[in-house]
């Protein structure tokens, strides 16, 4: 099974067993008085890695960081509508071959401008669950750490001729989240997929294939 997705779900989990309790004794209603837009940042930890279907599901898992800013625009006590604007870094440890290149295994990082669009709703004034489409834009991209396979050729040029332009510069995807949300506080967890391939050159296809991104994100928001 799908290691990120494993983590995801059991992350939602503590998540949701921990707001039951804490909702039992939350006295102050945080809707209580009439919602208003709010503005905030946020910044957590980003566990990546690439996606296409059963064949490179459990790559490596990559830690990164995600950070941004977001505006929440209320409609009624329920629903609200919040974009943000995020940079977030993801990719994957990958083992990858080509005949050009032999084969290898490195920490491929891709560094990201991020849009989401997503439909917060608060069924309790403690606990939130969030999804909508993102679209994402690369702004440049690399492969470190390399490690050289006893099996195969190296073509070290072929190496450094590895950047964003290697990769398809527009992403674009689903994600969808639950938090806790105190007065001026959002403790979160989203589940990002990415709906185009990653690679679009040779050397670029030879390391991720026809994967895609995803991630799961841990942050902290604070709310303005």
């Amino acid at each position: 099974m799908n290691i990120l997705k494993v983590t995801a779900c059991a992350a939602a989990a503590a998540l949701c067993l921990g707001l039951g309790a804490t909702a039992q004794a939350q006295t102050n209603d945080r809707y209580a008085e009439l919602p208003e837009v709010r503005f905030g940042i946020k910044g957590g930890l980003n566990l990546s890695n690439t996606w296409n279907g059963d064949e490179l599901s459990d790559n490596g898992i990559k830690p990164g960081v995600m950070a941004g800013i977001f505006v929440r625009t209320p409609f009624g006590s329920v629903f609200s509508f919040q974009p943000e604007l995020l940079y977030t870094n993801l990719g994957g440890k990958l083992g990858y071959s080509s005949t050009s290149i032999g084969r290898r295994s490195g920490n491929l990082n891709l560094n990201y401008i991020q849009l989401p669009l997503l439909l917060k709703v608060n069924p309790v004034s403690i606990a939130s669950f969030h999804i909508g489409p993102y679209a994402s834009y690369l702004i440049n991209a690399n492969l470190s750490n390399e490690e050289i396979d006893a099996v195969g050729n190296i073509d070290n040029d072929n190496a450094q001729k590895l950047n964003a332009d290697s990769f398809n510069r527009i992403d674009v995807g689903g994600a969808a989240g639950v938090e806790l949300n105190f007065r001026y506080v959002d403790l979160g967890i989203r589940y990002n997929l990415g709906l185009r391939n990653i690679g679009n050159s040779t050397a670029g296809r030879a390391i991720t294939g026809s994967g895609y991104n995803q991630n799961v994100s841990l942050y902290v928001a604070f709310v303005f």
